[in-house]
């Protein structure tokens, strides 16, 4: 990413998502590391939580979608 260029536009989870969130604005500033929060509307929220690892910090603290074709690598 060059500086001053603004971000890209956030794709879609890379997690299945359940049908009734599907289309349903992420709120990224609710992203933990296992979690991911959508805006139903109307004042109404959903939150998507798994076990596992969904979202990683950046560099700067932002949390990220963990792709899932990544896969670990031995070292």
């Amino acid at each position: 990413m060059l500086l001053g260029t603004p971000p890209s536009q956030p794709k879609e989870p890379d997690y299945p998502l359940p049908p009734e969130l599907q289309g349903k604005r992420e709120i990224r500033e609710q992203r933990t590391s296992s979690s991911a929060t959508f805006d139903l509307g109307d004042g109404q929220y959903a939150t998507l939580q798994d076990s596992l690892p969904m979202n990683y910090q950046d560099r700067e603290g932002t949390w990220q979608r963990i792709d899932p074709a990544f896969q670990p690598i031995k070292g």
